[in-house]
Parts: structure tokens; C-alpha cells; sequence
């Protein structure tokens, strides 16, 4: 069917972009990427990432949650990445013992922490009073957010907790058009 209709099916689209890369190469300069879910991905995006080289890249995914090795897709290219390696150990989304039976069956990723101390129950909170709460941890956090339409609302618990921070986007500080540094992130929030 895809012969017939002139069509590539998904799985083929970062090898022929991969193969067009190599073949033709880019001249086109990629200053950064973001690639969510990197557990899921196989040698094709591997070389993709390899290929476009951008000034800075942050790759995010967890091993445990990599279920595409049907096709091929290995979380080793997640944990053999280049670059520094930061760990996010506690475990928001299940209980205790959802938690320790997960660790028991995959202990080469080392243990997750669960956020209650308490078996069988995990620590929930509105979503105001978990923003207000981490915000006031010490340390530098980013809020990442989808929509604009959020932003009125963040803001408006952070400003009436009290909370200094500093919105970032695209129209405001475009990270686009300049190489991401760690030190951008680690400034004091101006508020």
C-alpha cells in the first residue's frame, strides 16, 4: 500500500532523513534540541541526533518505561548519551509498594525513592500547593508549562505566595536564537 500511494510509514522517516544526511549532509546550524521520551529511541534517532549536532541538547527519558524494543528502540542509547547525566530519583507516581516492586525488577537503574513515607499511600496536593511548595524549596526550578492561557494562573500563586521568578519564552528570552549555557538557568529569578 505505501509502494502503491508514494507513502513512508513513520518508522521509516528518521532512517531516510538519517540517510539523506549522510549522503548530502546539512548546512543548516541547529543551536539546540529538546527530545522528550529518548528511552523509545533506536539507532536511526541516535544518528540523528549525532548528525545534526546542535550547540546544546537536552535529552529526557526514564529506562524504565522503554516498551518500543519491538522496533527496535533501546533505552541504552538513553543511558550512554554524551554529556552530564543529571537523575530525577523520586518516585511521584506510584505508592510504596508499586515503587519497591518496580526497584526489585529492574535494580540495574538503581532504586526510586518514594515521595510518602507511608506504604500504600502517596502525597497528594492541589496543583497550587505543590507549585507554592517546590517554589519555596531552596535551589534554583523551572515550571514548564503548554499553554500561554496558564501562565495568569501561575503566576498569580507565585505572586500571592510571595514567590520572585522569572518567565522565559520564546517572545521573551528566545533560546532559539542563542547556544543554551547551564548558567542561564542557575540565575536569580529578577521576579
Amino acid at each position: 500500500y505505501e509502494r502503491t500511494h508514494g507513502l513512508v510509514h513513520v518508522s521509516d522517516v528518521v532512517r531516510r532523513c538519517v540517510g539523506a544526511l549522510t549522503a548530502q549532509g546539512t548546512d543548516a546550524e541547529i543551536s539546540t534540541v529538546l527530545w522528550d521520551e529518548y528511552q523509545d529511541s533506536d539507532e536511526h534517532d541516535a544518528s540523528l541526533l549525532a548528525l545534526i549536532a546542535p550547540t546544546c541538547s537536552m535529552i529526557v527519558g526514564d529506562p524504565r518505561q522503554a516498551i518500543y524494543g519491538f522496533r527496535g528502540a533501546s533505552p541504552h542509547y538513553l543511558l550512554h548519551a554524551d554529556g552530564e547525566h543529571h537523575r530525577l530519583l523520586v518516585n511521584w507516581r506510584a505508592d510504596r509498594a508499586i515503587g519497591e516492586r518496580g526497584n526489585g525488577a529492574l535494580p540495574i537503574f538503581g532504586p526510586l525513592i518514594p515521595a510518602s513515607p507511608l506504604p500504600g499511600l502517596v502525597e497528594t496536593r492541589s496543583p497550587r500547593d505543590a507549585l507554592v511548595a517546590l517554589a519555596l524549596r531552596s535551589g534554583t526550578k523551572a515550571v514548564l508549562y503548554r499553554w500561554h492561557r496558564e501562565e495568569a494562573q501561575l503566576t498569580g500563586w507565585l505572586d500571592a505566595a510571595g514567590v520572585r521568578y522569572r518567565i522565559v519564552s520564546r517572545d521573551t528570552d528566545p533560546w532559539s536564537q542563542r547556544p543554551w549555557h547551564p548558567s542561564m538557568v542557575t540565575q536569580a529569578p529578577t521576579r
